[in-house]
């Protein structure tokens, strides 16, 4: 198993992937725009590499990794730390998907707030992410009760699913 370094470059990969998602989550561009355009500034093919696969799997594991973060969440972050939000679901995301040993995702995690320019949010993310460590047994269950996290997909589109195909929407 190899680990996730969490030297500045690993933590540039994620404020990268984090910026692009914001930009993704807040202004809805598209995330195969923007991925090229802003990976070049990841300059270690490894790296960029990890930014990329960051991107993608929060991406493919929105709806279930969005759903975690609102019950985590006291209360909504503004628009403006789409970003913030964005490295929570990349920390998540690694909890949960990636085989990154969870004290590195947790610090890399924490440690990119720097490289967003936002050390305010440090407290925050490692709050979150180590909450999530602490009552991740109970989100399987809730998951699995809500459509939209389970079938990683938005509430709109099974409906209209379930509409078109109720026999065979899932």
């Amino acid at each position: 198993m190899s680990t996730i370094n969490t030297k500045p470059e690993s933590r540039q990969a994620r404020a990268v992937a984090s910026r692009i998602l914001a930009k993704v989550f807040a202004d809805q561009q598209s995330l195969a725009i923007l991925m090229p355009l802003d990976l070049d500034l990841v300059t270690d093919p490894r790296e960029r590499a990890l930014a990329q696969a960051l991107c993608y799997g929060v991406m493919r594991h929105y709806f279930s990794l969005n759903f975690i973060l609102s019950r985590l969440l006291d209360k909504k972050l503004k628009k403006k730390d789409s970003d913030v939000k964005a490295l929570i679901l990349i920390g998540l995301y690694q909890l949960d998907h990636m085989r990154t040993p969870a004290h590195a995702a947790v610090s890399a995690s924490v440690e990119s707030c720097k490289d967003l320019k936002k050390t305010w949010a440090k407290n925050l993310v490692n709050a979150v992410l180590r909450r999530y460590q602490r009552e991740h047994d109970k989100f399987p269950e809730l998951i699995a009760d809500n459509e939209s996290a389970n079938n990683e997909h938005p509430a709109w589109l099974l409906e209209n699913l379930k509409d078109e195909y109720p026999q065979h929407w899932q």
